[in-house]
């Protein structure tokens, strides 16, 4: 029998760092209840070249943590390895279901590369037979693409911990409107 948990996955990198290369600056996961969330920002991105990103000079860096509590990505992977796990272990659950907005974009891609292509690997280790990945702008449009009365907080908007805590609200809202459907 297969057991199900949502988790919503936002991420802040760099995509201009040269051909194929993506850089990561922060990574956030939250549970679909809100009860569980990760957020680490590393401490080795290519800062040179983030500073050349107009968008991320404007709307991320600023927002960033002090260098005292960046993380290398060695710390970020193992940190979001033990969050997978504690939640699978405290949910019973054997499948997940991650949503990103646009998350094929960047964020599963990155999520991938910080596990260095064996994220799967990852997930089977704590028993999560099935990862899957999924878009919340879909989720919004299956559901009609309504207006959703959902704020974010422009002092936290583009940075993933603020921006994983909106896209849950808009997540949370999108279930009770599929919910509220059912016979």
């Amino acid at each position: 029998m297969r057991t199900n948990t949502d988790i919503i996955l936002d991420t802040e990198f760099n995509s201009r760092t040269g051909r194929f290369k993506i850089d990561p600056i922060s990574f956030a996961l939250i549970t679909a209840d809100g009860g569980r969330e990760f957020y680490a920002v590393s401490d080795s991105f290519n800062m040179a070249s983030a500073k050349a990103h107009e968008f991320l000079v404007a709307k991320v860096l600023p927002k960033l943590p002090p260098m005292a509590e960046r993380q290398s990505i060695e710390a970020i992977r193992q940190g979001m390895s033990d969050f997978f796990g504690s939640v699978a272990a405290a949910t019973k659950a054997n499948q997940v279901t991650i949503w990103a907005k646009n998350g094929g974009m960047g964020d599963f891609i990155l999520l991938d590369l910080l596990f260095e292509g064996r994220f799967f690997e990852m997930m089977n280790a704590h028993g999560i037979e099935r990862t899957y990945m999924k878009d919340t702008y879909d989720l919004h449009k299956q559901v009609g693409s309504p207006k959703l009365d959902i704020q974010i907080d422009p002092d936290v908007h583009h940075t993933a911990i603020g921006d994983v805590r909106h896209e849950r609200k808009v997540f949370v809202a999108c279930q009770e409107i599929l919910a509220a459907r059912q016979p």
